[in-house]
């Protein structure tokens, strides 16, 4: 079947499921953070890689924020190299947003998806844009309430794009697993046929998303359809702050509002504005974490109220 498609799909199909790992050129004690490397499995068992950097001493509160990532990029960030880097020529580095959670009083877990960074290769080396790597996420939640110093720590999630997605499925399909958790920054969440029809002009055309599916298909076992957290949403339990750029040229603002519409709890959307590659928004909260965090000090502190009562 792939003999007949248009190398375009083929190409589009490889880009979605066949990251090439990032360098991670500096650690957390480069933005004066000490950490612990640590290693947990991924609920089935695939073995990841993580950086946990305790809150400093003397914290009051203590809490607990969990970081993840996009496609192509890792728990450092992302280094631009290759095609890949031609498209998305921006430096990111999560770091500045671990080190701006770090100052405000929270421990924090920041570990690489499957096929990126430290992690281990998937069984057939293919990433699922979070239908395959919602395990991960649930992994690190089984690896928080292994630790007797994380295990009854209030939890949030930061997470971006692909990590994003994985988290709102998993939350949906491992419940019990998120009891912890109180809130969710979801930055750049996507359904990826809209960033499908955005790439065929960008590869110079002559494709369209059935024969995208078709390659899909046969490079991972997947439709655009099951690259999207829309039909998780429904199960979310958590307030959720979404960050999107708005003139993103890699997707269409229409999806994560949808996102933000569709959501049953408290739900906010940021637009970052101005001329940006949509890699700029995973390093906007590194630059202006304000919302962040003060969405992340409401929620958690609700979230308390609530579940006081």
């Amino acid at each position: 079947m792939t003999q007949t498609l248009p190398q375009i799909a083929r190409t589009i199909a490889q880009a979605f499921t066949r990251p090439v790992r990032s360098s991670q050129p500096k650690t957390p004690l480069d933005y004066g953070m000490a950490f612990e490397q640590v290693g947990f499995p991924a609920l089935d068992g695939l073995a990841l890689s993580g950086w946990l950097i305790p809150a400093p001493a003397g914290t009051a509160e203590p809490r607990l924020v969990v970081m993840n990532h996009p496609l192509y990029c890792n728990k450092y960030g992302y280094v631009p190299s290759g095609p890949i880097g031609d498209l998305v020529p921006v430096h990111v580095e999560f770091l500045k947003t671990a080190r701006h959670l770090h100052d405000a009083g929270y421990t924090v877990l920041s570990y690489d998806l499957r096929n990126h960074g430290d992690s281990a290769d998937s069984p057939h080396g293919t990433s699922g844009i979070g239908a395959f790597e919602w395990q991960d996420a649930a992994g690190a939640m089984t690896f928080i309430a292994s630790r007797p110093d994380l295990a009854r720590l209030p939890v949030a999630l930061v997470n971006h794009c692909m990590g994003a997605n994985a988290a709102i499925r998993a939350m949906s399909l491992a419940p019990d697993l998120f009891a912890q958790v109180r809130a969710l920054v979801a930055v750049q969440p996507i359904s990826m046929r809209y960033m499908a029809e955005k790439m065929i002009p960008l590869f110079g055309g002559g494709s369209d998303l059935a024969e995208i599916d078709a390659a899909l298909t046969a490079e991972a076992g997947l439709k655009l359809a099951d690259m999207s957290p829309m039909a998780f949403l429904r199960d979310l339990r958590v307030p959720v702050l979404y960050a999107q750029v708005r003139e993103d040229v890699l997707t269409s603002p229409e999806d994560v509002q949808a996102m933000h519409d569709q959501t049953p709890t408290r739900s906010e959307l940021l637009w970052i504005e101005g001329p940006l590659n949509r890699f700029d928004g995973y390093n906007h909260f590194g630059i202006h974490p304000e919302r962040m965090l003060a969405f992340l000090a409401a929620s958690m502190t609700r979230q308390a109220e609530r579940q006081s009562i």
